[in-house]
């Protein structure tokens, strides 16, 4: 089992010919994606890039100890990398506000010799005790009372609707009682000058300040050698000024030019020491974190790795321009030759449209001849063209006009708020057109022979909603492959992941 020290939950993108390492650290109510913008150019321009979940955060689990330097201490798992294999040491660092704070404690834990550059973004160094309150009470009503996207909107008119619907998220993933316990634990006074001092001499330091007159947490007067100044930007710097990040954090003449077509992106759970691997694919207007979360905690607890992946239009990921299924298949193809996965994964498992995915990636699995169990969750098999078309229109509509969290919530009473924001965050983030142009792209929509052509090394089993609630498989599609196993979840709509996650987990561990 991954201790507490060894397991992580983060978010990753990278392309085929990233040759260098950066880890992105986020502020306090945030998450690991709050960085897809800054992130998907630093991956477009070479870089793997790695975004830890901070305790209390995102997806990660919640703790005791919040000071800088524990929060700092449970960032040891990335000292050797995400995958920790061929691992060379990161070429740069970027914290934003308490993420800030957290990075200069960790730069201790790496390694020295390898030249670092490490980008600050408006640091909270010095906060005064009236300060400190106001801001106290500020970020516990922020993970208390959470506002609307537009609200955001309308407070940060720099700001994109997927920066607002992931500054929902934070908000939704976090409590009070981690925002109270990170004020309680590292103020009176909160003073962290001092760790300036301790920055190795084999770290390059860039600080990057809000602008005084609108909101700022850094002074210049604190840094004076090392800050500069990024006039019409707030606090949230990596959202309002993405490029100011990316010239402070870019070296031209080492830094790759940009090629955003190549990057993947996606969410990853666990520990690098794990001797399981497992891959998530999700489904249609959905993305990794939203969908796999619960399944993803539970395959942790029992010694796996967990990568999911964000397919194109999808999550943090960027657009494309193929959307046949075979060719979402074909961009998560860096997921089994550019990321260390011990040969192969032992499970791999597809919802929905995900499933159809993991269908046209049976080649490269039975490649791997690695045993491996794929599991298909209600994968939408065989659609006639008035379904077709209903699905098509309800699909782009669920993505063009986003339904609020409250409306959810009261339709769907079992529901959490988690699943909630999740659910928003994925419609948020989905690409309109590439909904559209998947429908578009598989016609007449039948994948159902493909259930012929399994590798002898992969154990297939296909998983259905309950006929009563709109299942999207009918266990009668696989009546004539026998070497396909198949189960009904009865009480389960389409959302079984969602509904029903420790089915997915029993099946997933079973044998």
């Amino acid at each position: 089992m991954p201790t507490t020290r060894t397991a992580f939950a983060g978010s990753v993108w990278s392309s085929p010919h990233a040759s260098k390492h950066a880890l992105l650290i986020h502020g306090i109510t945030s998450s690991s994606q709050t960085w897809y913008s800054v992130a998907n150019s630093l991956a477009a321009r070479g870089y793997h890039v790695t975004a830890p979940d901070l305790l209390g955060h995102g997806t990660a689990r919640r703790g005791t100890g919040y000071t800088i330097s524990a929060l700092a201490e449970e960032l040891q798992p990335f000292v050797a990398g995400v995958y920790g294999a061929d691992f060379g040491g990161y070429d740069l660092i970027v914290g934003h506000s308490l993420g800030a704070l957290v990075t200069l404690a960790f730069l201790s834990s790496i390694p020295p010799g390898k030249p670092v550059r490490v980008v600050l973004l408006d640091p909270p160094l010095e906060i005064a005790p009236e300060t400190e309150s106001y801001l106290r009470g500020l970020f516990a009503d922020q993970a208390t009372s959470v506002r609307t996207l537009e609200q955001h909107l309308s407070d940060h008119p720099l700001w994109t609707r997927k920066d607002a619907a992931l500054e929902v998220l934070g908000n939704n993933l976090c409590t009070s009682d981690v925002t109270d316990a990170i004020f309680e634990q590292n103020g009176h006074p909160w003073s962290f000058t001092y760790l300036l001092n301790q920055v190795p001499a084999y770290v390059t330091l860039k600080i990057l300040a809000a602008d005084p007159s609108l909101w700022s947490l850094c002074k210049v007067e604190h840094a004076p050698a090392f800050t500069q100044v990024v006039l019409g930007a707030s606090h949230s710097i990596e959202r309002e000024c993405p490029e100011a990040v990316l010239k402070a954090a870019l070296d031209p003449a080492l830094d790759d030019p940009s090629d955003i077509s190549t990057v993947f992106a996606g969410s990853v759970w666990g520990s690098s020491n794990a001797t399981k691997r497992a891959l998530l694919i999700h489904g249609l207007t959905s993305s990794s974190a939203s969908s796999w979360f619960r399944i993803a905690r539970g395959l942790v607890d029992q010694g796996y790795f967990v990568t999911a992946p964000d397919y194109h239009g999808h999550g943090i990921a960027g657009r494309g321009t193929d959307y046949r299924i075979s060719a979402l298949a074909e961009s998560l193809h860096p997921f089994f030759t550019n990321v260390p996965t011990s040969q192969g994964y032992d499970v791999i498992i597809g919802h929905s449209l995900g499933g159809l995915v993991a269908l046209s990636l049976l080649p490269i699995i039975g490649a791997s001849n690695k045993r491996t169990r794929v599991i298909l969750v209600d994968p939408p098999l065989e659609q006639g063209p008035a379904l077709v078309a209903h699905y098509r229109k309800l699909f782009v509509d669920y993505v063009t006009d986003v339904r609020p969290m409250e409306a959810l919530l009261k339709e769907s009473p079992p529901w959490t708020r988690e699943d909630a924001a999740w659910h928003v965050l994925s419609h948020e983030l989905c690409d309109p057109q590439a909904v559209d142009a998947i429908f578009e792209k598989n016609t007449p929509w039948s994948f159902g022979h493909m259930l012929a052509d399994v590798p002898p090394n992969v154990e297939l089993t296909v998983m259905a909603a309950d006929p009563s609630l709109g299942a999207s498989f009918r266990v009668e599609e696989a009546s004539a492959y026998p070497h396909v196993q198949t189960q009904v979840v009865f009480g389960s709509t389409h959302l079984i992941p969602k509904e029903f996650p420790e089915v997915i987990i029993d099946v997933a561990l079973r044998g």
